[in-house]
């Protein structure tokens, strides 16, 4: 008896495995584990290949998207953004390589803030930055905008396309700056014999946004044929030969860039 259970204990696993995997419920297990790898398998390829799929649709969506705005200031501001916090270019491969201008944030202000100045809609910047480089722009603005020219640019794309304060009225001595992000066209002002102002026809200049139009001189209130009222302000510019223009109170401000 001692013998026939020390030779049961020493059948080999191999033999009872085998024996196991030849019955008809270890084959219908094995097949089923068989299958569920399959399917496992299956799933996963299936989901690598959506997954590929959605990348190179978003590729081809943000390629087209590129093209048909080449020149759009909302599409180049979201590129410039996105510059600044990535820290490279571009890649050579890349259809924003040619499509979008390279811009230095460190050196090139006046083109940056000229851009700036052209952005028609935050949404519009936001929905670029979404499709070219698939990332939140407010999410990345909220990380911080880590130099005092990226702070301007975003001020400028933030700020509203003219003067919204028509209460505010500015003293005397004032230095005036284009509020409108659309360039304005200013017309020289003369004063009469009484000392009244008055403007005229002829073209004291043209200003971007945020540039010195002149010191405040004198004001008033403007009062047009439909009863609306609006201060204006007679400004002045020059050193020897000095001109005078008018403006209105929603072309300018007294913040500087």
């Amino acid at each position: 008896m001692g013998n026939a259970k020390q030779g049961l204990k020493g059948v080999p696993v191999a033999l009872v495995a085998n024996e196991i995997a030849n019955s008809d419920e270890g084959k219908k297990t094995i097949g089923q584990s068989i299958n569920a790898a399959k399917m496992i398998l299956v799933f996963l390829g299936s989901l690598a290949a959506v997954r590929y799929g959605v990348s190179k649709f978003k590729d081809l969506r943000a390629d087209r998207f590129a093209r048909e705005n080449v020149g759009n200031p909302n599409l180049t501001a979201a590129a410039v953004i996105y510059e600044s916090f990535t820290r490279v270019g571009f890649p050579d491969s890349s259809v924003l390589s040619y499509l979008i201008p390279s811009i230095n944030i460190s050196t090139d202000e006046s083109a940056l803030f000229s851009i700036a100045s052209q952005v028609t809609s935050v949404k519009d910047v936001s929905e670029a930055y979404s499709i070219l480089f698939r990332r939140n722009l407010f999410t990345d603005i909220r990380k911080g905008l880590d130099t005092d020219e990226l702070k301007t640019f975003w001020n400028i794309i933030n700020s509203p396309s003219d003067n919204q304060n028509q209460q505010l009225l500015y003293p005397l001595g004032t230095d005036l700056y284009s509020a409108s992000k659309s360039m304005i066209t200013v017309n020289k002002a003369v004063q009469d014999a009484n000392g009244n102002w008055q403007g005229t026809g002829e073209l004291y200049g043209t200003f971007e946004f945020r540039e010195d139009v002149g010191e405040v001189i004198a004001h008033g209130v403007w009062a047009s044929n439909d009863g609306r009222k609006e201060n204006y302000y007679i400004i002045e510019r020059g050193w020897f030969m000095k001109d005078q223009g008018v403006v209105l109170q929603h072309q300018v401000t007294n913040k500087k860039i």
